[in-house]
């Protein structure tokens, strides 16, 4: 026996009457707008995949790849969308030479996977072709 169905909700019901507004005014197999497609993942990660899917009349194998595809980590998003900047060691920590009392600068380096590395520079001031390799290193392994 299947179970009864949830009525559709009015937010559902107002994409559908838009989507097939688009659809009675654009010739067959026309791609929906980013707009539409906005609403159908905003609204599949309220209501379902699959109610979603069936009100609008979009395959759910589409809906569910366009929720995952919106679905980006925040880390991974932010490391894409991140600027290169580059610092000289005497940008960072200072013109003066560090002194005995301090214990030198330290640059700590974290994946997404929960890996860490620390590397403790002391009082050198290291160029780019000192930490490329150590960088390249720790971010490249395992592929």
């Amino acid at each position: 026996m299947s179970r009864p169905r949830k009525p559709i909700t009015p937010d559902v019901a107002r994409l559908r009457t838009r989507i097939a507004a688009f659809r009675a005014s654009h010739p067959k197999h026309s791609r929906l707008p980013a707009a539409l497609w906005q609403d159908v993942v905003g609204l599949a990660q309220q209501h379902g995949i699959a109610a979603v899917s069936r009100a609008t009349g979009i395959g759910y194998a589409t809906v569910k790849h366009r929720c995952e595809a919106r679905a980006v980590p925040v880390a991974e998003t932010a490391a894409v969308e991140a600027p290169f900047v580059e610092l000289r060691a005497s940008q960072v920590f200072g013109a003066a030479p560090p002194t005995a009392a301090s214990t030198g600068a330290e640059l700590e380096l974290t994946d997404g996977q929960g890996a860490r590395m620390l590397i403790r520079l002391g009082s050198a001031e290291p160029t780019p072709s000192d930490l490329v390799p150590l960088l390249a290193a720790f971010w490249g392994r395992g592929r």
